[in-house]
């Protein structure tokens, strides 16, 4: 028994599979998918083009429970994001959060909402001109460990439970969580990050936020090290390296 899907997809990564056509994988509603898209490869290919990492489709395919992969049959572009591929600190955050996507979920794990909310964020950013594209990665990480059920409690201290008043205060990439610089008291054997107070109130901020906006505050100057903990917080919950080559760009 087969069944045709019909679906809207971003395309999270490519790979040849034989000669002339090659392995896509999509994030759908319906979760991670891998299809072959048969012929991909050939000069005069409908998928020329359309198979693009980064690129919104509709893509038909057919699930036959008897087969491993499941062929794609049609794929139409939606949107290419053209003014994310022409510059390239957006397309570096793009593309590791399509990267991020590709390591941490399985197929078959549905998240609906969670497209609807990549998608329009990556709306947003192809038309950004104002926003530093990095504080996009950084909504994107803090909204996915929400997603995966590891959110990260910055709001109030983890040991008195106050708003932080006294700064710097510390971050534990292990738990999500806070101590404020009046509870703190970090040794080498904790694995705290310390913050400055524009860098937490900027991290509160943006877990606030529906989407970044050009309010934000002014970026820290090291932008790498904030980069660095959100990933290291969803590496401790998912047991799973994070070492992204789209980062390499920035």
């Amino acid at each position: 028994m087969s069944q045709v899907i019909k679906s809207p997809a971003l395309v999270v990564h490519t790979r040849r599979w034989s000669e002339s056509s090659k392995i896509v994988e999509l994030f759908t509603p319906h979760g991670l998918v891998r299809l072959i898209a048969k012929g991909a490869l050939r000069a005069k290919s409908p998928f020329r083009g359309v198979l693009e990492v980064l690129n919104e489709i509709e893509a038909v395919w057919h699930v036959r429970e008897t087969r491993g992969l499941q062929i794609l049959t049609q794929a139409t572009l939606l949107n290419s994001f053209q003014d994310i591929r022409g510059d390239l600190e957006k397309t570096a955050v793009a593309f590791a959060m399509l990267e991020t996507l590709q390591k941490l979920l399985r197929s078959g794990e549905a998240f609906p909402a969670f497209y609807a909310y990549l998608v329009q964020l990556f709306e947003k950013l192809n038309k950004d001109a104002q926003t530093p594209p990095v504080l996009y990665l950084w909504h994107f990480l803090i909204r996915f460990s929400d997603e995966l059920g590891f959110a990260l409690q910055l709001e109030r201290c983890s040991v008195c439970h106050q708003v932080p008043q006294e700064f710097p205060v510390w971050f534990r990439p292990d738990t999500g969580a806070v101590v404020c610089g009046k509870c703190a008291s970090p040794t080498e054997s904790t694995p705290y990050v310390e913050l400055a107070a524009s860098e937490y109130r900027l991290l509160t901020q943006l877990q606030r936020m529906e989407y970044p906006a050009p309010s934000v505050p002014e970026l820290p100057h090291q932008m790498h090290r904030i980069t660095g903990f959100l990933l290291k917080h969803l590496a401790h919950h998912t047991d799973i390296p994070l070492e992204l080559n789209a980062l390499k760009w920035l």
